[in-house]
Formats: structure tokens, C-alpha cells, sequence
């Protein structure tokens, strides 16, 4: 063992929850648990090389050990608090850092690898390693406190070659060494190619410093609450660049050398550092090589600092860990959200073109399971599946930042297009447009809006051209009106009241200018409470209003209560006027009315015989000539032939992200275009070629606008929507 000095540092604080002088060599003698071994925990080495005289016996020998040495028996934890019961400094040992065996190498049972010092041990050769074939031997030392001064503690080993203690056969060395405690404060990362990333609640952005050990104490880590653990973002090609701080204990009397080794193979080349006092300052360091022209999701990236103190080894000096994403290009985002970065790296990891990134990050999108990161740079988990209108909920964030900050991660159509532009420019990868999805109104006049997949348009039975009914409802369906010798000739449209005055023998069932008398107009809420007040003539029928004798709602719904029917209207398609005893229709509606008999004609040919129940399906099977026909609105005049609610139902559909059934209908829908290609984020379908209605015909099932009723018209297999670049959303 050379007679020099040597720098030993406690740099490491906590592994795996335990101190780093409690962890390692299984303390507490539960084997299979947390403190058995420590990974990456590495102690200085000293060499001992002995030269034997030409007469002494290896196995004679007698080796004698002494320096300030902490048994490693002598630590206690009581509620998490461990403490060292010696006032030792130093362990030697024969093995390495990350798993050890407590036992002194001197016992007389199960010899271990800890070799203690503080009151001269003796050991025999067998028991350091040596053999007549081995003369020099690797030991470790750890330190457990930190030195009063420099070179103020010392290992000493003394030999007795013959074992009896004569002394022309004795033979001794002895190191100096200076035990550091070296505390990494911060590590800030810079440089061309680095880019600011954001909050993804748009408070701050992650600025330097990037890793922070704010603990009291300094435990060695950032991955505690208040401790800095930020995200570091460069794209492709860039250099890293960082600089660091320290606290030494003791102050150095000489110059401190700093080096890194980095993931990605990085090296940060020994370069001087700034000391002054007690703190030691890396000045901003370029790495060794550039990074890859790639995407790539760095977690962690780890940096094992080192020092080399006064011209000694060089020593640990801490390790720091951050996520680093790496870009494919220069980020185009509006802002850098640490949850674009995060969906586009992990899921690009490696992709060195934009035609091998995009069908990586959108991969992401097709099982529909979103995820924001895992984790904040402030150690607060997250890792919330995002949802496309979260329990349908009419107050769901309708852009990006709305749904990055929702505490559910709820956003629209709106916020899911941008989700996938943006990360897409998070990566460099520009091009994508957000394009506004509506009904064409050229293609179908008066058309509002889509209704999405899926919905059951129902089938009815209508009566043959005998005239007679010859189809008996089955299961829930309804039979129609006028089986009871009552031919309605006219009913109520949309505003549910009768304008019509009976003609020639025509009865008039409904009175002009009223509606149907006592129709339920207005129910109570959620909350069970009817809070609405009855006007005009409506009367509070149990927990509802009814419309009263004029058939009119005369009163706005409170609160959570439900209006049935709208204000001064009253209950639609409601049977108004019969054919009279001559069976023939004499009657002509008004313009608000709906003709249900040709005037002129009489009997019930083409009339309204048998219709869906509640389930939506049609059960009945046709008798005689009755026929079945599509829509409950027929005829030129009625190209939106199905009414929501009387033939047109919404089913399980097409999922959402995150959400099996989303709404069914929408005034527009918003869609991402790239490269010529339709993605639709929001149910994770797509990419479809632009060139073709395959978007479409796989989302839409039918078309719809807003007369009083919703009425809506099934999609058909040519282009019935229109796609326009909503570059505001970009």
C-alpha cells in the first residue's frame, strides 16, 4: 500500500429509501428486502501489495489493521431515523459498494467482509484474500462522517511475517486519507438546441435550475416534495451543455476537478472547477459528442458526477436524474407542454424520420388510452388518461391548455385536434392542419349538424292500398292512430298546436289555436323537487305541470326542473282533426299543421298503422298489403324523414378516447389532416386518405337540423360533409 494520500466522499445519501450508511450489506438480517444491496453505490479502492521475506510463511503471518473505523452493527432506526452509534468515520472493506456482508472479516463463524480497525485487528492472510500466489489485494473504503481537515485520518497495516512478533520480520505501511462530504446542490442544462419546456399548466416554464436537492440536509436525490426534478428538452443534434454546483466538507486546500458520465454515452470532460470556500462550481461544460439526429425519451438521464480533489483519484460526487426529450426537429409548438414532449418521444423513441415518428405517436391515439406524464418536474404524479367529453359533460374544456390543466384531462374535439398538431410541432414536424368537419348545407339544405356513429333508424308500418290495417303491434311497438274508425286527417307539427279549421264534415278534435288539453309539459329535475310555477291556466299535476284545458305551456321550467314542452307551444304530432262520417278528407292544413290525408281522398290507404316502441325496433310482422317503410317523415317535402326519439335513436357507438360513448351529435366535429391523411384524435380512428368520403362514411351516420324536433337524415355513401382549415386553432 503506497504511503500517499487518498479522497474518499460521501456523495451518495439514499438508496432505496435508506441511507446510504445503512444500505448495502443487510442490516436489519431480513434477506430478499430493501437494504441487501445498493446499485451504483461504489467506495474508493486502496491496493495493498506486500512483498514477502525470502524465509516467511504466508500462512504465519499476522496482519494488524488500524484506522478511526464505524462497525457497521452500530446503526439503529427508530420511525425511519437512522442513526450511527459510533463515533467511527471510516469502513474498509474487502468488497465493492452495491452488496456486502456486515460480518468482521475476522470471526471465528460466518466471516464477512467488513474489516474493522479502531482497536488494532489482527487477521491472518487467508482471512484479507492474500495466498502465496496473491500478493497485492483490492480493499474499499466507505465514509460514513465527514473528515475535521484535510489528510486527518489514516489507515495503517502493519504484518508479522512469523506471527510471534519479531521484529526483523515486521513489516508496515500506512495512507492518509480525507473522508468528503460533498453535497450536489444543482445542475442546470443549456446550450444551442435547448428548449424551454412548460408546465402543462401553463404556469412556468421549467427553467434552470434543472435538478435541485432541496432537502434539508441534502439527501442526494430531487425526488422529493420541494426538490427540482425538471424535464430538459434539445432537439436532435444539439449539444448538451451544463454546469453544477457543490458543497465540500471540508473546504479543499487545492483545486477540484470535475468530470461527468452521462446516458447516451456523454461524457463531460474533466474540466477545473470554481471553488470557493466550501462551494464548488462547474462552469457551463459542453459534452463530449452531440446527441443523435433521432427522437429520443431519456428517463433518466443520468449524470455520475465525480471530483478529483488536489491532484488525488477521483472520487464520487453525486448522481443527478431527469427526463430529457429529444426532438426530431426544431419544436414548432405554440407552447412546449411537457405532456406534448412526453407523448411524442416515447412514442417516436428512435425515429429518425418524420415517416417513421408520426405512425409511432399516433399508435398512442388508436387504443384510445391517452396519457399525460407520468410525473411533474416537482415530483407530483400524474399520468392521467385524457378523455374525450367525460361523462358528456356540457362544461368540458373545448382547447389544449383547458384539457392539459382539467384535473381529468376532459377536452373536446377542439383540444384533441390541437393535442395531436401540437405534439406533431413539438417534434419539428410541421404540415399538419386542424380541419372543421360540418354538413355540407349545399349538399343537403338546412342541414345543422352530424350525427355520429352509431344510431338505429327504425322501420314503420304504413297501410296498403285497400285501405285497411292488417298488422297488429307486437312486443313494445305502437299500434297506429285511426283503428278506432277515426281517420286523423291532420295533426300538429313542431310548435304542437292546432291552426287548422275542420272543413266540410271533418271533426275537429283539437280546437284551432290550442293544443292538447292536459299534456305533461314540465317534470321535475335530478332533484326530485318541482320548482317551477304554474301560468296561465297550467295546472301541477303530482311532481309536474300539465299544459291545462287550452293545450298551451304557459310556463318556463326553474332550475334543474325539464321543460317537456316549449314555452307557448304545445304537444307535436298530436292527432287534430278526424275525416268525418263521409270517410274523406275535406280539410287542407295550414302551413304549420301536418297533412296526414290527401283532401279529397278517404279511407286509410298509405295512413300510419303500426310504429317502434321504446327499443327502436320495429317487431311487428306486415299483414295483407300493409307495407314497411323507412322514416315517419315521407314525401319530397320531408328529406330529413326520421324525428329523434320517435324513429331515429342513438346507440353504443363509436368509443371515444377514454370514453366508450360520447355524444352522439355535434353542430361540427374537428379532425387533424397530415401528409394527405384524415386522424381523428378524439376516437383514435384514421389515418384515411383525404382523397376519398372513408372518413366520413366510417363516423357519420346521418345528418340532421333543428325544426322545433331534431330530424335527421341517414348518411349516404357520397360526400355529404365538407372539411375547411380552422388555422385560428393552430
Amino acid at each position: 500500500m503506497a504511503n500517499d494520500r487518498r479522497a474518499i466522499s460521501r456523495a451518495a445519501r439514499e438508496c432505496d429509501g435508506n441511507p446510504d450508511f445503512a444500505d448495502g450489506y443487510n442490516r436489519d438480517g431480513t434477506a430478499s428486502n430493501d437494504d441487501d444491496s445498493c446499485t451504483g453505490l461504489q467506495f474508493v479502492p486502496v491496493v495493498l501489495k506486500i512483498s514477502k521475506p525470502e524465509k516467511a510463511s504466508i500462512e504465519s503471518a499476522i496482519f494488524t489493521i488500524t484506522y478511526n473505523s464505524s462497525d457497521p452493527a452500530n446503526v439503529t432506526e427508530v420511525g425511519g431515523v437512522y442513526t450511527i452509534t459510533d463515533a467511527g468515520i471510516l469502513r474498509l472493506w474487502k468488497d465493492d459498494g452495491p452488496s456486502r456482508e456486515m460480518n468482521p472479516a475476522n470471526a471465528v463463524q460466518d466471516p464477512g467482509d467488513f474489516i474493522p480497525g479502531s482497536g488494532g485487528e489482527e487477521y491472518t492472510a487467508a482471512q484479507l484474500g492474500f495466498t502465496e500466489y496473491t500478493m497485492s489485494q483490492p480493499f474499499f473504503v466507505e465514509a460514513v462522517r465527514p473528515s475535521s481537515t484535510v489528510a486527518d485520518q489514516q489507515i495503517k497495516v502493519e504484518v508479522d511475517w512469523d506471527g510471534e512478533g519479531t521484529e526483523w520480520v515486521a513489516t508496515e505501511d500506512a495512507v492518509r486519507v480525507t473522508a468528503y462530504d460533498i453535497d450536489l446542490l444543482q445542475v442546470s442544462f443549456s446550450g444551442t438546441g435547448y428548449h424551454a419546456v412548460r408546465e402543462d399548466d401553463n404556469s412556468n416554464d421549467y427553467g434552470a435550475p434543472h435538478w435541485q436537492d432541496n432537502t434539508p440536509g441534502h439527501d442526494g436525490d430531487a425526488d422529493d416534495a420541494g426538490d427540482r426534478r425538471y424535464p430538459v428538452c434539445f432537439q436532435g443534434g444539439a449539444t448538451v451543455q451544463l454546469s453544477a454546483e457543490w458543497e465540500l466538507t471540508p473546504a479543499s486546500a487545492g483545486p477540484v476537478r470535475v468530470r461527468g458520465h452521462a446516458s447516451l454515452a456523454l461524457e463531460i470532460p474533466a474540466t477545473s472547477g470554481n471553488v470557493v470556500g466550501a462551494q464548488v462550481t462547474l462552469p457551463a461544460t459542453a459534452a463530449s459528442m452531440a446527441l443523435a439526429n433521432e427522437v429520443d425519451f431519456v428517463n433518466p438521464f443520468q449524470i455520475t458526477w465525480e471530483f478529483s480533489i488536489a491532484t488525488t483519484n477521483w472520487i464520487p460526487a453525486g448522481t443527478s436524474r431527469n427526463r430529457m426529450y429529444v426532438t426530431l426537429g426544431t419544436p414548432a409548438a405554440n407552447v412546449l407542454y411537457e405532456s406534448l414532449l412526453h407523448i411524442g418521444c416515447s412514442n417516436a423513441d428512435g425515429a429518425a424520420t418524420a415517416a417513421t415518428a408520426v405512425p409511432g405517436i399516433w399508435n398512442d391515439f388508436t387504443d384510445r388510452v391517452v396519457r399525460r406524464k407520468p410525473v411533474d418536474g416537482h415530483n407530483v404524479a400524474d399520468n392521467v388518461a385524457m378523455v374525450y367529453w367525460r361523462n358528456n359533460d356540457p362544461g368540458t374544456p373545448q382547447s389544449l391548455e383547458g384539457m392539459l390543466s382539467d384535473a381529468n384531462g376532459n377536452g373536446s374535439c377542439i383540444a384533441w385536434s390541437q393535442l395531436l398538431h401540437e405534439v406533431l410541432d413539438a417534434q419539428g414536424i410541421t404540415g399538419s392542419q386542424i380541419q372543421e368537419v360540418t354538413a355540407d348545407a349545399t349538399v343537403n339544405p338546412g342541414a345543422e349538424g352530424l350525427a355520429v356513429r352509431n344510431w338505429l333508424f327504425a322501420e314503420h308500418i304504413r297501410v296498403g292500398p285497400n285501405g285497411i290495417c292488417e298488422t297488429s303491434a307486437a312486443g313494445d311497438d305502437v299500434q297506429g292512430l285511426g283503428l278506432d274508425g277515426q281517420v286523423s286527417a291532420i295533426t300538429t307539427y313542431l310548435d304542437g298546436i292546432c291552426n287548422t279549421s275542420a272543413g266540410g264534415d271533418d271533426y275537429q278534435v283539437i280546437d284551432e289555436d290550442h293544443g292538447e288539453a292536459n299534456a305533461t309539459a314540465i317534470t321535475a329535475g335530478p332533484d326530485g323537487v318541482l320548482d317551477s310555477t304554474e301560468e296561465g291556466d297550467d295546472q301541477v299535476v303530482g311532481n309536474s305541470i300539465t299544459t291545462g284545458a287550452d293545450g298551451v305551456c304557459n310556463t318556463t321550467a326553474a332550475n334543474d326542473d325539464v321543460q317537456q314542452i316549449d314555452p307557448d307551444c304545445g304537444l307535436p304530432h298530436t292527432n287534430a282533426i278526424n275525416c268525418g262520417a263521409n270517410g274523406i278528407c275535406d280539410t287542407t292544413a295550414a302551413p304549420e299543421d301536418l297533412q296526414m290525408q290527401t283532401p279529397g281522398s278517404g279511407g286509410l290507404a298509405n295512413y300510419l298503422c303500426v310504429e317502434p316502441g321504446g327499443n327502436g325496433t320495429l317487431e311487428a310482422v306486415t299483414g295483407g298489403d300493409d307495407v314497411v317503410i323507412s322514416g315517419l317523415l315521407t314525401g319530397a317535402s320531408h328529406p330529413y324523414n326520421y324525428i329523434i326519439g320517435r324513429d331515429c335513436f342513438d346507440q353504443a357507438g363509436l368509443p371515444g378516447q377514454s370514453n366508450p360513448n360520447p355524444p352522439a351529435a355535434f353542430r361540427s366535429h374537428f379532425v387533424v389532416w397530415y401528409d394527405n391523411r384524415i386522424y381523428d384524435p378524439s376516437y383514435g380512428t384514421g389515418p384515411f386518405d383525404a382523397a376519398t368520403s372513408d372518413h366520413e362514411n366510417s363516423s357519420i351516420a346521418g345528418i340532421y337540423r333543428i325544426l322545433g324536433e331534431t330530424q335527421v337524415k341517414q348518411n349516404e355513401p357520397h360526400a355529404e360533409v365538407r372539411y375547411d382549415r380552422s388555422a385560428g386553432l393552430e
